[in-house]
């Protein structure tokens, strides 16, 4: 039996503590978009929650996939180097944009999935916009998300809870506008929580950007790297590492994500109400999520 360390644990709550709340703050997001959906009908919460199926997996398998970034950062940074951590966080960047870019040739075919679904024309129609608005967001959400592996690989957890109080503050007032028709905008519904979600995606990259150009904990790695083209083997070793990830979130998610689409069948207020639910079940996941990630 392995002895209990108290440095140890101390160093992982210290660690998961920002880890905790920032991913509390993205999950309440979308926690925010279901309750301001729901005020106009259940059916277009219904619309979120059938999107959602499709686009989360696809979204945290991407992040999966990069994950593999902190573990290969957080090495280097423990040996003082500098130099291969600024050269993986570039390599990271092409990989996550060469998979945003795949991601949203596949999302913008997510209508013939649709045709397979018994569901009503209006919740297809809420849907397939929805879908359409969000995959924009995969740009910015590769940057962002390699953006942060590199703050966590460096010890550095707090910026990812920061910016996730820009995305916060970025979401409720972009839902507003674009949800009900505000300020000569189309009302979307709930399909406008995707133009929403793709701006806070946007505003959180930039947010992490600034924050990098200005944080001293990323002072050591602002320069330019020797090698801008892309390496290949630096590329191959993080997809070697990440793909294991991004298999074992991409198959929990969909366990969970995947039902929505299972019961579109009963109508939207059943599916609303499962959204309900599910919006509760993830909250909570979070805490115990967070903790590995802080162990990693």
């Amino acid at each position: 039996m392995l002895p209990f360390s108290r440095f140890e644990a101390r160093t992982i709550f210290k660690l998961s503590g920002p880890i905790v709340l920032a991913q509390l703050t993205q999950t309440l997001m979308y926690f925010v978009d279901t309750v301001m959906a729901g005020r106009v009908s259940a059916l277009d919460m219904a619309a979120i929650a059938v999107a959602s199926g499709l686009w989360l997996p696809v979204m945290l398998t991407l992040q999966g996939l990069l994950l593999a970034l902190t573990p290969i950062i957080a090495q280097y940074f423990g040996s003082k180097k500098t130099e291969p951590v600024t050269h993986y966080t570039l390599q990271g960047l092409y990989l996550g944009l060469a998979l945003a870019a795949s991601l949203f040739v596949v999302m913008q075919f997510a209508d013939h999935l649709l045709d397979l679904l018994n569901m009503e024309a209006e919740l297809r129609e809420k849907t397939s916009l929805y879908l359409t608005f969000v995959s924009y967001g995969l740009f910015p959400a590769a940057g962002y998300m390699v953006m942060r592996n590199l703050f966590e690989g460096i010890g550095n957890t707090k910026a990812s809870m920061w910016i996730s109080f820009v995305g916060i503050l970025v979401n409720i007032p972009a839902n507003y506008v674009f949800i009900y028709g505000k300020l000569g905008m189309p009302a979307y519904g709930g399909a406008g929580c995707g133009i929403a979600t793709s701006l806070v995606l946007l505003a959180m990259f930039l947010a992490m950007l600034v924050y990098g150009w200005f944080s001293r904990s990323t002072a050591p790695y602002r320069f330019w790297p020797a090698r801008l083209t892309p390496d290949f083997k630096a590329i191959w070793q993080v997809i070697r590492i990440g793909t294991p990830i991004a298999l074992s979130i991409f198959f929990e998610v969909t366990l969970f994500a995947c039902i929505p689409l299972m019961i579109v069948h009963l109508g939207p207020v059943v599916v609303a109400g499962h959204q309900v639910a599910h919006n509760y079940s993830a909250i909570v996941f979070m805490i115990p999520l967070s903790l590995g990630m802080a162990a990693t």
